[in-house]
């Protein structure tokens, strides 16, 4: 997940820049490597975790696949609003 994170974060790196075009580059390993690391969680949870009844590893699991979505979706609204809603990306502090 932490991969994932990475690849976020750089695709925001190479969208504010201005190099748009080249954000193909990381956004399909960020999604090749964001669907491979939730599925590989959600069949922890289910085949290992709820099997042996260890709910504290589900929970956190749960929070982490959670944040992940968070940030990831989070970033893809930013990514949309500076590259189709052509706001400015100079003005966006965060």
């Amino acid at each position: 997940m932490l991969s994932s994170l990475a690849l976020a974060i750089g695709t925001t790196v190479i969208i504010k820049l201005g190099r748009a075009q080249y954000a193909w580059i990381t956004l399909i390993p960020l999604a090749f490597v964001s669907v491979t690391t939730l599925y590989a969680s959600y069949l922890n949870i289910v085949g290992n975790f709820l099997p042996k009844g260890k709910i504290l590893l589900v929970a956190l699991t749960i929070m982490i696949m959670l944040t992940a979505i968070g940030i990831i979706v989070d970033s893809f609204l930013k990514w949309y609003n500076w590259l189709v809603k052509k706001r400015d990306v100079s003005t966006i502090c965060s």
